[in-house]
């Protein structure tokens, strides 16, 4: 019996690695455009949408929290990262 390919561990685009970095150093618009580089890269890596989320937080646009989880949740309705933003 062979493992669901939809739950295969699978390892994010490097350019949301560098996102997280840029995320991390306060740059929010270079962070933005290696976020939308990983999307193009893998459109279903879960990460991005949660960075996504957790620097609309830190700069409290909640209109942006919601709609960034929300599309995450499209992608990835039972993830449970996403599911713990949209709680909060």
């Amino acid at each position: 019996l062979s493992p669901d390919p939809r739950w295969a561990m699978r390892p994010a685009p490097e350019s949301l690695a560098e996102a997280r970095d840029a995320w991390l150093r306060g740059q929010y618009t270079q962070m933005q455009r290696l976020i939308d580089e990983a999307r193009q890269d893998d459109p279903h890596v879960p990460e991005a949408w949660i960075l996504e989320a957790r620097s609309a937080f830190e700069r409290n646009q909640t209109d942006w929290i919601f709609s960034t989880v929300n599309d995450g949740l499209k992608h990835h309705p039972r993830h449970p990262d996403l599911l713990g933003l949209r709680a909060y």
